[in-house]
């Protein structure tokens, strides 16, 4: 996880720059995403023996598993807090990241872990919001003179 060796047929996972709040909720949850990396280093020619586009292959073959792991809900386990996953390529082709002396190439492609993640300072407070009509509207459609009421913590209107 997160180093790639040198020698042909290494293979990492590298996350990109941590969790990424897209957005917050009221109820105290966050949409989040993961970004990482899927690199695997393979011999490259400098031919037309079919190497490299064998190489190419291989690497769509992990973009295919991150596919099918998606289609079958196979995700990671972040615990309990955590729900909604969805898992995304975010390349819809493999080349070369970087091609080195030795007859090596460095081949990657990103991908995305989407999830839903419980916040710890909400799990005591109730949730109860008053978002219908009849709550909010007078029967003249003037605004309503009363308190919202966020769980435990009260907010004016």
């Amino acid at each position: 996880m997160n180093w790639l060796s040198e020698n042909c047929g290494a293979r990492s996972v590298s996350p990109v720059s941590g969790e990424f709040c897209a957005q917050s909720y009221t109820d105290g949850s966050r949409l989040v995403y993961y970004d990482f990396i899927f690199s695997v280093m393979l011999d490259i020619s400098d031919t037309t023996d079919g190497v490299n586009t064998d190489n190419m292959f291989e690497v769509r073959r992990w973009q295919n598993w991150v596919d099918e792991m998606q289609s079958e809900g196979n995700y990671p386990d972040f615990g309990v807090n955590c729900y909604d996953y969805e898992l995304q390529n975010l390349a819809n082709s493999v080349n070369p990241a970087q091609v080195y002396g030795n007859g090596s190439a460095k081949y990657q492609f990103p991908a995305r872990l989407i999830y839903t993640e419980d916040t710890a300072w909400h799990k005591d407070i109730s949730y109860r919001p008053l978002w219908n009509d009849s709550d909010l509207w007078n029967d003249d459609n003037s605004w309503k003179d009363m308190d919202l009421y966020f769980g435990n913590h009260e907010l004016r209107s």
